[in-house]
């Protein structure tokens, strides 16, 4: 490790007046990369070996779940440890308070230079303030692919190098996101039989997506969506091929033994299941499920099925640094958890864009309840008040809703989820400073009406 770090006032005031010791701590660096759109299901059934490579120093969490499915809002939970109705963060069009304590925030006065590399607009510390901390920002004012991406991470990863100084670096991948961006031999390395014609399926997409001009460019001359799914599939071979290229750069740079390295998504996609195509709706797992790695230099392999959640990650991550997280963190440290070896169990809560839909998900049950009315999903109405019901143990393709069966278990999941989400931990709720442009790609995205 570089050095031992004291620690400072402004830190003590950040995670409250607990006792902290400098023996206690170390300087590791900090990478934390999150692919947009990257469904769990997707890294297990494609070639990823860099992906494999972080979990061979580490653990893959095999049940961990997004805390809700839209990008501003999942990764203001990320790097903050908090649900959305405690950043109050609901839609892309959203900014978080400036009271909300934030990783880089904790890690900075500390010592830490902070740089993140950010490809879409509405992510942006004058839209969102999600990257409030961050000193050194690429912005995202258009979507960036990780070839264009790359580059960037690459110098500024060389400039830390030559500093004694600890670093926290976000990355942030869009080519998992629509349009599905699998170029070369990626476009076609996961062939699908064409059994679905794109005519016959056009009337299940969201209006604003049926008229889109960005959508309709997209799909031009594809004949079954089967070759969509293809293209995702591909897509995420190829973001991890750039994660590939960092593990060399840090290498190459001597850098790679001292780096913390965390590997997640803000939420899944859906890929026809449940009459969703192309969309990240609902609280399906194909939605809700995202892959999660936790790289730490020294350690040995290590799988988990508990069931966890995206706001876990600060407080792994400052509990291997040996900070504690902030008094209002939601999430818990999992780095014990995966050195007890404890199978099972856990528990995560789940939320769907502007508090439509939200649920709990446990080892065996899912549990979802709609708060709202809205039928923008023909496959997927919403109506207020309906509930669902999945025992995932037996029905893992969740295609039997069980609620009028088991009131019971209804109301132990309905405890489990009160208990998520008790206590106070609000900020106010803010709109984010979105010109024109911003909002037409959201509107060409589905991500407005």
């Amino acid at each position: 490790m570089k050095r031992a770090l004291a620690v400072s006032l402004l830190m003590l005031a950040i995670v409250g007046s607990r006792d902290l010791d400098a023996k206690d701590t170390n300087s590791l660096n900090v990478l934390v990369i999150t692919a947009d759109t990257l469904r769990a299901e997707a890294v297990e059934s494609t070639y990823t070996p860099n992906l494999d490579r972080l979990a061979q120093e580490g653990a893959r969490f095999d049940r961990a779940y997004t805390a809700i499915t839209t990008t501003l809002p999942s990764h203001a939970s990320i790097f903050s440890s908090l649900y959305p109705q405690d950043h109050r963060a609901y839609s892309n069009v959203s900014a978080i308070s400036s009271r909300v304590t934030m990783l880089p925030e904790i890690l900075k006065p500390m010592g830490w230079r902070t740089g993140a590399h950010i490809n879409m607009p509405w992510l942006n510390p004058d839209v969102s303030n999600v990257p409030q901390g961050f000193q050194d920002i690429r912005r995202g004012d258009h979507v960036r692919k990780a070839d264009k991406t790359n580059p960037w991470v690459r110098d500024w990863l060389q400039k830390r190098s030559e500093v004694d100084q600890p670093w926290m670096l976000w990355v942030h991948y869009v080519d998992n996101h629509t349009p599905y961006h699998a170029p070369g031999p990626y476009e076609g390395m996961y062939p699908q039989e064409p059994s679905t014609k794109l005519a016959d399926i056009w009337s299940t997409f969201p209006p604003d997506h049926q008229e889109s001009e960005y959508f309709i460019d997209w799909l031009d001359g594809v004949e079954h969506a089967d070759e969509v799914v293809g293209d995702y599939y591909g897509s995420v071979t190829w973001v991890d091929q750039h994660v590939g290229q960092i593990i060399w750069d840090l290498q190459q740079s001597g850098e790679w033994e001292d780096t913390l390295i965390v590997f997640t998504a803000d939420h899944g996609e859906s890929m026809g299941e449940h009459d969703l195509w192309f969309v990240h709706a609902g609280l399906y797992e194909q939605t809700v499920r995202v892959p999660l790695i936790v790289r730490v230099p020294g350690s040995k392999a290590h799988t988990v099925d508990t069931v966890v959640s995206t706001v876990d990650i600060v407080p792994t991550i400052l509990g291997q640094i040996g900070l504690p997280a902030p008094d209002e963190a939601r999430g818990e440290d999992l780095w014990p958890l995966v050195e007890s070896g404890v199978s099972g169990g856990g528990a995560a809560y789940l939320e769907h864009t502007g508090k439509q839909l939200e649920g709990v998900v446990t080892s065996d049950w899912k549990y979802v309840a709609h708060r709202k009315t809205n039928r923008i999903y023909s496959g997927y109405p919403m109506n207020e008040g309906t509930e669902e019901l999945y025992d995932l143990s037996k029905d893992p393709e969740e295609q039997r809703n069980l609620a009028s069966e088991h009131p019971e278990k209804i109301t132990e999941l309905i405890e489990t989820m009160d208990r998520l989400k008790s206590g106070d931990r609000g900020f106010e709720e803010l709109q984010g400073q979105v010109d024109e442009d911003v909002r037409e790609t959201l509107r060409a995205l589905g991500y407005m009406d």
